[in-house]
């Protein structure tokens, strides 16, 4: 699972459009409940937004007036799955206001220190 489109941080705020993809090889599955989270530095949650199923792509558009620390894609199918890679975005540079990609391959990576329920 990763996200594709733009991710910006500035004065006003933080937006987000794009798509969200699947890039597994030939029968994808489908992932119900797929939600966007977005946290602070101290694991508060500032916004989520549901985007339902996930079988190829799908798209997500929301937008804050806080900017988050972590944007975090998360679904309870995702870890039924035997090996999967889930791709959640960390702020990490103030004056550039962008986000870095990191990978994981289990749930309690995530982060903040939350269940994502």
């Amino acid at each position: 699972m990763t996200f594709n489109g733009e991710m910006n941080a500035t004065a006003q705020g933080f937006t987000l459009n794009g798509t969200i993809e699947n890039q597994g090889q030939g029968d994808v599955p489908t992932f119900r409940n797929v939600t966007v989270y977005l946290y602070t530095t101290n694991g508060s949650l500032v916004a989520s937004k549901s985007v339902g199923e996930l079988s190829r792509r799908t798209g997500v558009s929301m937008d804050t007036t806080a900017i988050p620390e972590f944007v975090v894609f998360d679904s309870p199918d995702f870890w039924d799955t035997e090996s999967i890679q889930v791709d959640y975005y960390e702020y990490v540079n103030e004056s550039e206001r962008d986000y870095t990609i990191r990978s994981v391959g289990s749930r309690e990576q995530l982060p903040p220190d939350s269940d994502h329920n």
